[in-house]
């Protein structure tokens, strides 16, 4: 998923299928990224473990004061500088990514309506402010979501018909080339 398309990229995260074609190969990877809004390289945080069938895994990225951080479960896992060396104990990258907000639509299970995600999606949400660490292992183990800077909220349970809401009342979405499925555990 991500906020852009061609020549306006804002931030993407995705997941890399098992026999992507990457160097060095990236099976599993699940990774945000920020971009210049002219779209080229990006900088970002990942993790790269195994991936189950029929097992959801709860992702957190997070960007703030030049850095990202992304969060497995509940868990920090690392974070990465975007705007050069701050000293903060972060990965450090020589591209520097000047991210800027522009007026790109957002998409989810795909980030440029050209390879789709194969998956489930649920429980979809932004903020417009840096979530803390405890905020989100609270969001992962009870579903406490923080309603500060809440910008929109996508539950994805409709379960029918063409249209997302988003539960902020600030956005609606488009079904496009996707279908609706119930899962036995309720998500």
């Amino acid at each position: 998923m991500g906020k852009g398309e061609r020549n306006r990229q804002e931030w993407a995260a995705r997941i890399y299928s098992y026999t992507n074609r990457e160097r060095p190969p990236r099976a599993n990877r699940i990774s945000f990224y920020l971009f210049n809004l002219d779209g080229g390289l990006g900088e970002g945080s990942y993790f790269q473990e195994p991936v189950r069938p029929g097992e959801w895994i709860h992702v957190a990225a997070v960007s703030y004061r030049g850095q990202t951080s992304i969060y497995r479960n509940g868990v920090y896992v690392r974070c990465d500088e975007y705007e050069g060396a701050s000293g903060r104990g972060c990965q450090f990258h020589s591209e520097q990514i000047h991210p800027m907000p522009g007026n790109a639509p957002l998409r989810l299970g795909t980030r440029d309506l050209n390879s789709f995600f194969q998956g489930g999606l649920s429980q979809v949400r932004i903020w417009t402010r840096a979530l803390e660490a405890s905020e989100i292992l609270q969001l992962y183990s009870t579903n406490d979501v923080p309603k500060e800077g809440l910008s929109a909220e996508f539950l994805l349970d409709e379960g029918e018909g063409m249209v997302v809401h988003d539960t902020t009342g600030r956005h609606e979405g488009k079904i496009v080339g996707t279908r609706w499925v119930r899962l036995a555990t309720g998500n």
